[in-house]
């Protein structure tokens, strides 16, 4: 009991499959074998090659099917009853899947979740900036906006909002399990959400209705913030402008949008600010190769960089 569907090419055979998240927590394949025939299903897995095991998020896994580092191969962003979002990144080829390993998105203080249960994620650029953004359902019937502050390649997520319809919260009755999609339903140019729910039934939310009207207009790009040298080994200075005094937040993050270290967190007067960085985690730990993202935020202005840590 308890099935959520998506359809992909997910093989090399132009066929469109069966991707359905289960109430149990896993996650099975479906392929289309032609003539509107599928075959009996095989549980996706993750781990290191010869220690597979199936895709388990603990139960009623949603299934959200996205290139999520732009590298040109799907991933799977998986909700689940906790709430949570779980990301599994493909290592293997776009029509040939595999992944090794996942990890839970990461917010402000911890974990990223919905304020309660069966998360369900959708990923769209929802408020036309060039990165995609996270759309999520919920168990009471609620939708859920996260706008990326990070890049479309290395999303961040910090903050969320209720979705509204109308200039009013959006809100089916009685716990009524919204599961969205985003598309352009009626072929107007402009995106909008298709959400199920519990009872049978499917509700439209026409374009332009789902952007809540408190989200901030933050100036990107203001503080100017470079990075020398980069790549680097081991260890890199980071600088930027404030062009007024105020509190200001510097942080790492991962690919998954975790944060790794805050550098600054702070009261700083206007003007210049330079910070080192020596490639290590909160912990002090020393941190593999690979592309980490940096984060100013100050007042209403923000800024990211790609560091590039070769070793």
């Amino acid at each position: 009991m308890g099935i959520f569907p998506r359809v992909a090419h997910w093989d090399d055979d132009s066929l469109f499959d069966i991707i359905i998240g289960t109430a149990d927590g896993t996650v099975r394949y479906y392929k289309n074998l032609g003539d509107e025939l599928f075959d009996e299903g095989v549980d996706l897995e993750v781990g290191p090659p010869g220690g597979k095991v199936p895709i388990d998020v603990g139960s009623r896994s949603t299934v959200c099917i996205v290139d999520w580092d732009e590298d040109g191969r799907r991933d799977l962003l998986l909700g689940s009853y906790a709430g949570k979002f779980h990301l599994y990144l493909n290592t293997g080829s776009d029509l040939a899947p595999e992944f090794e390993s996942f990890s839970n998105l990461q917010g402000p203080g911890g974990d990223l979740a919905i304020p309660v249960s069966r998360s369900s994620p959708e990923m769209f650029d929802l408020d036309g900036d060039g990165a995609k953004d996270l759309l999520a359902g919920d168990n009471e019937g609620q939708l859920w906006f996260y706008p990326n502050r990070g890049a479309n390649d290395a999303p961040v997520f910090d903050f969320r909002y209720r979705v509204e319809c109308a200039s009013v919260p959006y809100d089916l009755p009685n716990f009524a399990r919204t599961r969205p999609r985003v598309c352009d339903f009626n072929d107007d140019g402009y995106a909008d959400i298709l959400t199920g729910s519990y009872y049978h039934t499917v509700h439209l939310l026409p374009g332009g209705n789902y952007e809540p009207d408190d989200v901030p207009e933050w100036a990107s790009g203001v503080l100017d913030l470079t990075a020398w040298p980069n790549p680097f080994n081991p260890k890199t200075t980071l600088s930027f402008t404030l062009p007024q005094s105020g509190r200001v937040d510097l942080s790492i993050y991962d690919g998954t949008g975790r944060r790794l270290r805050t550098l600054l967190g702070e009261w700083r007067e206007a003007g210049e600010c330079r910070v080192e960085w020596n490639g290590r985690d909160r912990e002090g730990r020393l941190l593999g190769s690979g592309v980490y993202l940096v984060k100013v935020t100050a007042t209403d202005y923000f800024d990211l960089k790609k560091l590039v840590l070769l070793k």
